[in-house]
Parts: structure tokens; C-alpha cells; sequence
């Protein structure tokens, strides 16, 4: 058989200006629309600069139902019976401040996380080992073991100690408090309402505790309906509100205090907030337009935002007064990922850092879980020029392109790891990369080198998720267990086949999910045992939702030709790129797809042309209105596109630049490594003739794989 001259395939002829003429009419016709059109879902550089969703991680606690806590382990291995409270050091220059808990099996004892290294350092406040001892030397007559369930933090210039720690057990009527726990009394154990005066001395059943900036204390006691204030310094102790004040409180069961001083108070089934002259504003519950249904816990950030949990949902309203989900909404165990998609158990306790990093207290799961805010993705857009990513070797330039992509740590929720000396399984990995915004980096030997490791330390969140691509011969299992050194909340998946063919269907499986792929987005066939075609297509796949699969050179491996037969009976969808791929079809593919499959070929003379031509396929139709435009000297509506530049001698670095330009949107192309081949001049010419533009151009390798004088010949089309 011959593959006969049909679809784009009269397109592609050797002359220069015959191929110039070939780029104007695929890309006006959108080759082969709308096979290779964008689909929603798919990379795009607007996705890829969104702020990535708030992530749900954990602080402490296994969720195993063990008794007990080992102070001495990381928190992966702690086990807690149930965290009750939960509140934040502040202090200046704390750098966001530790997280402080109270965990309900130990009787006694406030647990300190220290979340800025991955080996949490913990602090204890043992207040089981100090007996409270009154003037007279006897112990209280109650007897009552101290439980605490609320919990407090203040800093105050009055004194040296720095912090105090304060702690309550509304069933004892105690209140202690102190670096030791022995330094400070509230509560005598007896029944009654507050009374004002010596703390030590009143009655005191408090449900809940904050500290204002000033160091005094706050508790409510939903006992008394009463919401009371204790000067440290003095130990006395003053009614603010509910009975004996004129401001009323029915039911007062959490408490926090904002950066103004003013008060906060989930007073029953609505959130109250008291000014400082006696006010009372009901911002959500009863009487408010933000309904609750079984709100437990409360507090508010520096910045006026205050949170809210209520059921199995925690809510934010901004200062202005919006309300918006930050995690939860069902019953259940805790995911970690999206925390807007996870469930939630009980929360008990809700403490904010001044970086906007939120607390939960979550009994029922027996977890203190930590909730992220909304940050820059991985993905962030370089600046218009020219720009070299080159490393000292293969490791080091993907090394270098995550950090160029992502300035800001802990941004990358994924990574992808593949091997480093061959090709093979990242021929579709660079499209899982694009799929998860996710570095890929290329690793050899048993162990993750140190310039990686550091990287990985650097971008990677708390809970991230890694893919190992390929058997254990191509990525060993080490890797990953260095990776679950740095990262112990890691969620690891391996994608392998039995070989790379199969690898590829396992990662089109994945992209196909993740992506929403329906049954119109494109299919790529590019032959397996030859990496340019694979890598010039990873960019184009991304654009459109596809997926891409590999031919056993001129044949259809097994696995290749079930997915084909499974999601692309017809061939309507199926694009073989360049020559061996076509062959394949022409080979093996089944009648029923055969016309449809060799209309779609994109198929150059050599590899140069055929980037090209995939390239084309990013040029703006003249018609459409830009989606990153900006007015051109006559004021026309222009897009622009980064594009990558890599040599088509070798693969390392357009691997590299594969992953990264589908992140960024834009196409790869490859040169030789003096001088561009003349179809590589047509794409860029076409690019940045109007309505296109090339804004960027981002050149993977060094001099020695892309030649300045290619570089200089390149960055031309740069307007």
C-alpha cells in the first residue's frame, strides 16, 4: 500500500513556498477543525495563570482511632483521639506562627506544630502535671482532673514570657494559663455566674477563649450566658456582655477577637459581632441574610475575614461581607487535594495565620487539618523576550524550567518524574505534565540528585500527588521514596504498562478523565521508537483536549489499536503526525477508520515540517477575537503566543520544552542546531503576522544544542 495524496496530505510538499502557502491554508482552515480546535478544559494560557484552588492538608493526626499521641514522631504517625481546639501563635516576627491544639483523649496536654519544615517541631504544655494549689496549700475540694477543650494564645509587651498559654475545662470551672500552666487561675470550681473581681475567686464555666492585642483575656460561659474579660496582669476579672449587660447573649459557645479588638461571638445559631461602644450586629445565623444550620466554631483573620464552620462546611466572609466556601460541603473523612472538595467530620475549632493558612479542629476525623489559600499556580507566564532555559544537563534544565515557570514555592500540586536516558514513556508523559500543570523532570540512578531534591522541596505543596512514568526499570521505587522523604502526605501513582506503548494508553487514560475529553477531541498517533513528532504534538494536544499514543513504528502496537477501536471506531478523531504513524494507519487501522484517519495525517517531509505544521495550527484565524489581545498601530486586535524553540537532533531538551509549552499555550517547534530550517522561518513568519503575534520566545538547550546565530534568526519574529 501507499498512503495516497488525500486529506492534508496535499499539503505537504518540499518546496518552500509551496509549504509556506500550505501553513496559510491549514491554519485559516484550523486543520481539520473541529478535530484540532481548543476545547474547554484543556491548557490554555488563562487557565494556567488562575490562582490555583485552596488545598486541604493536614497538621496532626493519623485519622487512626489509636489513643495516644508519640511526641517524638512526625505528625504522618501521630495519632490523635479527637482535636477539640485549636489556636495560632501570633507574635511579631513569627513568621505566620506555630498552630497550637488541644486534642480531647489527652486530658491534659496543648500540642505546638510548627508548620514551616516538613519535621513539625512539638511543644507540650502539661497542665495534668501541675496541681492547681490554693493559698492555704490544699488542693481544690472538687478533685476534678483537668480536660481542656478551649483554648487560647496571647502575646503581650507587659511581660518577658512572650507567650501565655491558656486553657480551659468549662466541667472542672477552671481556667489555667502560663508558659507552665501554673502561672495563672480563673474559676473556682463551683457553680454560679461570673462574678467581678479576683478571676480566682468567680465562677467560671468557659466554652471558649481569645486574647486581644492588649493580652487580656476573653471567654465565654454559655452556662451563665455571659462573655467576660480578665486582665492578666491584675487577675480580675469583668463582665463585657449577656447577663448583667445590657447587651443580650442566649447561648455563647465560640469566641474571636479581630485585629480591631472588637469581639466575635457565636451566640446560639448566629454569629454576633460587639463594638466597642455596646453594639450588636448580626453578621450570619438568625436574623441575617447568610443562614446557618449547625455552626460550631469561629474566627477571624487579621484582615477582617472571618470564618465560619457550620455542619460539615467552612465558610469565609470577606470584610465586605461576602460569603464564599472554603472547604467542605459533605460528611465524611477529610480527602486531601481541593478542599472545597472534601468532606469534613466534626469541626470543634478554627484558628487563621496571617497568611490567610486556616486551622480546622476536626474531631470525628481526629485530625487538626490546615487549610491553604488561593495561590499562583504552576504555570506563571515568563515575560515578553527572549529567554534560554540550559542547564548543565538534562536534570538541570528541567530543574531550571520549573523555576522558571513557578518563582513562587509550593505551587506545583503534581509533579511527573520519568527516566532520563531514554525518551519513551515521556513521549505521552509531557502531555500528563500539561494535563496537571505539573513540572516534568527527568531523573537516573537510584536517587533523586541534590539539585532536584531541592527544587522538589521548593515547589511542591504539603500533599502533593507524583507520577512515576514507567516500570521500576525506567523509575525506580527509590525515587519515590526520596520524593516521600520530603513530602509524607505524597499520594504516588506509578503509570506503566507492560511496555511504552502501553504506558501511553494508561496516560491517555488519565488525560481523557482529568481533561473532560469528549468524543471529539483529537487522538495522536506519532511513532514510538522516534521521539520528534512526539514532542513537537504535546503542545497542539494540550490545546485541544487529545491524547497521545504511540505506533510501533510502522504498526499498530495492541494496546494503541484497542483505545483506537474503543474511543475513535470511525477514525474521525484519530491524527496520525509524520510519516511512520501514517504508515501505521495504513497498515493496521481497520477499514471503518481508514479514510477518516489518513484524512486527518499531518505529515511533513522531515520532522522540521512536520513541527511546523503542527505549529501552525496555534495561529489565530483572522475572524476570531483574541483572548490575550492587545492593539496593534492601527489599532487591530492582536494575539499573542509564546513559542518554544528546541533542536531536532536530540530529545532532552524539547522534552523539557514539550511540558513547558503546554503549560504556557504556545507551540514547540525544532530547528537544526546552526540555523532554522526554512519550515521552522514559515511557522514563526506565520505566528507573528497579524492578528498573531510572538510575544516570547523561550529557547530550550544551550549553545551548544540551539546555536545563537538560530537563536538571533528566531527571536526576528519577536514584535
Amino acid at each position: 500500500m501507499h498512503i495516497s495524496n488525500t486529506g492534508h496530505r496535499r499539503l505537504h510538499n518540499t518546496g518552500h513556498s509551496r509549504l509556506r502557502r500550505a501553513l496559510v491554508v491549514a491554519a485559516a482552515a484550523g486543520l481539520a477543525a473541529p478535530v484540532l480546535t481548543p476545547v474547554a478544559g484543556a491548557s490554555t494560557a488563562a487557565a494556567a495563570w488562575s490562582p490555583a484552588p485552596a488545598q486541604l492538608e493536614v497538621l496532626a493526626g493519623t485519622g487512626n482511632p489509636t489513643t495516644g499521641l508519640d511526641h517524638g514522631s512526625f505528625r504522618l504517625t501521630r495519632n490523635l483521639t479527637g482535636p477539640v481546639a485549636v489556636a495560632v501563635e501570633d507574635a511579631p516576627g513569627t513568621n505566620g506562627g506555630r498552630f497550637a491544639f488541644v486534642d480531647g483523649g489527652l486530658t491534659s496536654t496543648v500540642e505546638w506544630q510548627d508548620v514551616s519544615g516538613l519535621q513539625s517541631q512539638n511543644f507540650s504544655v502539661d497542665f495534668g502535671a501541675w496541681r492547681q494549689v490554693f493559698p492555704d496549700g490544699q488542693v481544690p475540694a472538687t478533685g476534678k482532673p483537668f480536660s481542656p477543650t478551649a483554648l487560647a494564645l496571647a502575646y503581650t509587651q507587659r511581660t518577658s514570657d512572650g507567650f501565655t498559654v491558656y486553657a480551659s475545662d468549662p466541667a472542672a470551672g477552671y481556667v489555667l494559663g502560663g508558659n507552665d500552666g501554673s502561672s495563672f487561675v480563673a474559676g473556682n470550681g463551683g457553680s454560679g455566674v461570673p462574678v467581678p473581681g479576683p478571676a480566682a475567686a468567680s465562677p467560671l464555666h468557659a466554652t471558649a477563649l481569645a486574647t486581644d492585642s492588649h493580652g487580656i483575656l476573653y471567654a465565654t460561659d454559655s452556662t451563665a450566658d455571659s462573655l467576660v474579660a480578665i486582665d492578666p496582669v491584675t487577675k480580675l476579672l469583668r463582665l463585657v456582655a449577656g447577663t448583667g449587660k445590657p447587651t443580650a447573649l442566649a447561648d455563647p459557645r465560640a469566641l474571636a477577637v479581630g485585629a480591631d479588638d472588637t469581639l466575635y461571638v457565636l451566640d446560639g445559631n448566629a454569629v454576633v459581632h460587639l463594638g466597642v461602644d455596646g453594639s450588636r450586629t448580626v453578621l450570619a445565623g438568625a436574623g441575617s441574610e447568610h443562614p446557618l444550620a449547625a455552626p460550631s466554631a469561629l474566627t477571624v483573620g487579621d484582615d477582617g475575614t472571618l470564618y465560619v464552620a457550620d455542619g460539615h462546611t467552612v465558610s469565609a466572609r470577606s470584610a465586605g461581607g461576602a460569603w464564599s466556601l472554603i472547604a467542605g460541603g459533605t460528611h465524611g473523612r477529610p480527602v486531601l487535594g481541593d478542599a472545597v472538595d472534601s468532606p469534613l467530620g466534626a469541626v470543634t475549632g478554627l484558628a487563621v495565620r496571617d497568611d490567610g493558612t486556616v486551622a480546622i479542629a476536626d474531631r470525628e476525623a481526629r485530625q487538626v487539618l490546615l487549610v491553604t489559600p488561593d495561590q499562583p499556580t504552576y504555570g506563571i507566564p515568563l515575560e515578553a523576550g527572549v529567554h534560554r532555559l540550559a542547564g548543565a544537563d538534562r536534570v538541570q534544565t528541567a530543574v531550571l524550567a520549573s523555576q522558571r515557570l513557578a518563582p513562587f514555592a509550593h505551587t506545583a500540586a503534581a509533579v511527573v518524574i520519568a527516566r532520563a536516558d531514554t525518551y519513551a514513556d515521556s513521549l505521552a508523559g509531557a502531555r500528563l505534565a500539561s494535563t496537571l500543570s505539573a513540572p516534568l523532570f527527568l531523573t537516573s540512578g537510584d536517587h533523586l540528585t541534590p539539585q532536584l531534591r531541592a527544587e522538589l522541596d521548593r515547589v511542591l505543596v504539603r500533599s502533593p500527588r507524583v507520577y512515576l512514568l514507567g516500570t521500576s526499570d525506567a523509575v525506580p521505587s527509590t525515587i519515590g521514596q526520596d520524593i516521600y522523604a520530603l513530602r509524607p502526605f505524597m499520594n504516588a501513582d506509578r503509570v506503566a504498562g507492560f511496555d511504552r506503548f502501553g504506558t501511553a494508553v494508561h496516560i491517555a487514560e488519565r488525560v481523557r478523565s482529568w481533561d473532560g475529553a469528549d468524543d471529539t477531541t483529537p487522538l495522536f498517533l506519532v511513532n514510538g521508537w522516534n521521539y520528534p513528532d512526539g514532542l513537537a504534538v504535546s503542545a497542539l494536544a494540550a490545546r485541544t483536549g487529545g491524547q497521545v499514543l504511540l505506533t510501533d513504528g510502522e504498526h499498530l502496537p495492541a494496546d494503541t489499536a484497542r483505545y483506537l477501536a474503543e474511543y475513535d471506531p470511525t477514525g474521525a478523531r484519530t491524527v496520525p503526525v509524520g510519516g511512520v504513524a501514517a504508515e501505521a494507519v495504513e497498515n493496521d487501522i481497520p477499514d471503518a477508520a481508514y479514510d477518516n484517519a489518513l484524512d486527518n495525517a499531518i505529515v511533513g517531509a522531515d520532522r522540521y515540517e512536520t513541527s511546523a505544521l503542527l505549529a501552525s495550527a496555534f495561529a489565530p484565524a483572522t475572524s476570531s477575537p483574541a483572548s490575550d489581545s492587545a492593539g496593534d498601530s492601527d489599532g487591530d486586535s492582536v494575539t499573542d503566543t509564546p513559542v518554544g524553540l528546541a533542536t531536532g537532533e536530540n530529545w532532552p531538551d524539547a522534552l523539557v520544552g514539550a511540558a513547558a509549552m503546554g503549560i504556557l499555550d504556545g507551540p514547540l517547534v525544532l530547528t537544526p542546531t546552526a540555523h532554522l530550517a526554512p519550515a521552522t522561518a514559515d511557522v514563526l513568519d506565520l505566528l507573528s503576522t497579524t492578528p498573531g503575534r510572538i510575544s516570547t520566545l523561550v529557547v530550550f538547550g544551550g549553545t551548544n544544542r540551539v546555536f545563537e546565530a538560530a537563536q538571533r534568526e528566531a527571536a526576528a519574529y519577536i514584535s
